[in-house]
């Protein structure tokens, strides 16, 4: 019985061995796996602490640090030895160790986290910044088991921080410094930033105008309208331009401001903030008023003036119509005078001459004397008509302008002056003459007065030096001076205007021969070809006549007088 008993218990001990043993066989496979893993995860941190740009440590309880650091020993260059406990300080930089070290020892002996930033010197000598983070690992009955800490290379991070505080300094010294109000906003149109313009004209602060509220600044007409007109460019994203009021602070008054908002965008087109300014055109909606009224002004007066001008005008034709009529009157005279008047005065003459010769020697001494004066004044009489026609004839019989050379005119000007150039003794000096657009006897009537008159005012005693000569009148170049210029008596400029109206004369008919319409002769022909004559004087000096004529085209080039030949000017030909 025994026996049997201890059979059955043995049996039960081995099914008991066997059940365990493959117990143990499981938990042993299952630790193997277990191990593989822990393995596999080992190897994975490890990577990862390589790849990372992180240095990943761990320290003692106390904070020393041992053991072999991958991140550390690939950062500093140094080996195991070199970083062992505290030696680790060496590598920070010096301004940084005293500090950091003092910030370890507090959070090692109060077990909390530490947090802290220095600079670490690389393996190529480059110190670089880090933020440091490392907490304690705790043991089940609160004590530290160790530290595990990181470093993180935060350098290019601080020195963009840096750039970009550097930059929005920058940018809000430029809007301070700006006489108009800057400001900024986020995405959705939040007022987030105003410059110092802004607090200074509205005289409010930040905290009172930023977000939406900026709004209760504005004129209580222009709200609504702005409002809407900044929420669609908001919604819409794009360029945003109004014009609204806002108060001065200074002196309560409400000013007109052009506001207008760029948005910021990025690469796919959506917008990350705005850039916006307030500019007072209060002055220019004053001014462009005023220009309005001045505008409304000017055209009432301009549509008075053409009403004036109108009427003008209307005298204008009338008296153009009388003007031709008086033309007419004048065309008559001209008739009259080529042959009424000087048909019975040729009578006079012929007569009067006949008398002197059949009857003059039984005339006594004062018979003969009226005789005289009477065949002089009718002498003078024919040459007054003579020179009447030739006034009144300038502008009615007129010839069509052509090319006419003034050295072939001048020559034979002074042909028919040829008698009287030797009577007193003359020397004329004729320069280069351009060939110009004109009539050719009118030209020639102009020159042989002037020329004429030089010859005749002379000064006793003393043979007349005359000059004749041209060039271009002013920097424009389109006009001519033609100068007639002598060595004789000379005037009085103070008489200028006189000399060249009719019948007008500085000297007695006794001294100087003539009607006194000479000049106005050639003040005429001046204007009929849109040119103009003036003189330049000193009595005793002589005179210089200048007469300005048009320049239509250039000039044609022409020789002395004394080779050229009287030849027709063709004015395409230079």
């Amino acid at each position: 019985m025994r026996q049997l008993t201890l059979r059955r218990s043995q049996t039960e001990l081995e099914r008991s061995a066997q059940q365990l043993t493959v117990e143990l066989a499981e938990l042993n496979s299952a630790l193997v796996g277990n191990t593989h893993e822990l393995e596999q995860s080992e190897e994975r941190f490890q990577s990862q602490v390589r790849a990372t740009s992180q240095i990943l440590w761990t320290s003692t309880p106390a904070g020393r640090m041992e053991g072999f650091q991958t991140g550390w020993s690939t950062f500093t260059g140094r080996n195991v030895e070199e970083h062992q406990g505290f030696s680790w300080l060496s590598v920070i930089h010096p301004d940084d160790a005293q500090a950091t070290r003092q910030a370890w020892n507090n959070a090692v002996a109060e077990k909390r986290p530490f947090f802290f930033e220095h600079r670490a010197r690389r393996r190529d000598g480059i110190d670089r910044l880090f933020t440091v983070s490392a907490l304690p690992t705790l043991n089940p009955d609160g004590s530290i088991r160790e530290w595990v800490g990181v470093h993180i290379d935060i350098t290019e991070h601080r020195q963009r921080q840096e750039e970009r505080l550097a930059q929005e300094a920058n940018f809000r010294f430029l809007a301070d410094a700006m006489p108009q109000i800057v400001w900024t906003a986020r995405a959705d149109g939040w007022r987030d930033y105003f410059n110092q313009r802004w607090f200074d004209y509205t005289g409010t602060t930040l905290a009172a105008t930023q977000g939406w509220t900026w709004r209760a600044l504005l004129h209580p007409d222009d709200v609504e309208r702005g409002t809407q007109m900044w929420q669609r460019s908001v919604a819409a994203g794009v360029f945003c331009e109004i014009e609204w009021r806002f108060r001065r602070a200074s002196d309560a008054t409400w000013r007109w401001h052009l506001a207008r908002a760029v948005p910021l965008l990025d690469q796919r087109g959506v917008v990350l903030k705005w850039f916006g300014t307030c500019t007072d055109i209060q002055d220019y909606k004053e001014a462009e008023a005023e220009n309005l009224r001045l505008t409304a002004e000017l055209e009432s007066k301009v549509q008075q003036r053409t009403a004036e001008l109108e009427n003008a005008n209307l005298e204008l034709r009338t008296s153009s119509r009388m003007l031709e009529l008086s033309n007419g009157v004048l065309q008559d005279f001209a008739s009259v005078a080529a042959h009424d008047l000087q048909e019975p005065l040729r009578k006079v003459q012929a007569f009067g001459d006949r008398l002197r010769l059949g009857y003059g020697h039984a005339l006594d001494e004062q018979g003969q004397n009226y005789l005289g004066r009477m065949l002089s004044a009718a002498s003078r009489m024919q040459i007054l008509i003579h020179d009447l026609l030739a006034f009144s004839r300038v502008t009615s019989l007129g010839q069509p302008f052509v090319w006419v050379n003034l050295a072939t005119v001048t020559r034979d000007v002074l042909s028919d002056l040829e008698e009287r150039i030797s009577e007193t003794k003359a020397t004329i000096v004729t320069g280069d003459l351009p060939a110009v657009e004109g009539d050719p006897l009118q030209l020639r009537q102009l020159l042989q007065n002037l020329i004429g008159n030089s010859l005749k005012f002379h000064r006793k005693g003393v043979p007349p030096v005359v000059r004749v000569h041209a060039a271009v009148a002013g920097d424009s170049g389109q006009s001519f001076e033609i100068c007639v210029e002598d060595n004789g008596i000379g005037f009085d400029e103070k008489y200028l205007d006189r000399i060249f109206s009719v019948f007008q004369r500085l000297h007695a008919r006794a001294e100087y021969e003539g009607t006194g319409i000479g000049l106005a002769i050639c003040r005429k022909i001046a204007l009929r070809h849109g040119g103009a004559i003036t003189a330049h004087s000193i009595p005793g000096q002589g005179a210089t006549f200048v007469v300005t004529w048009p320049r239509h085209v250039r000039a044609v080039p022409t020789t002395p007088l004394s080779s050229t030949r009287s030849e027709a000017i063709d004015p395409n030909k230079s």
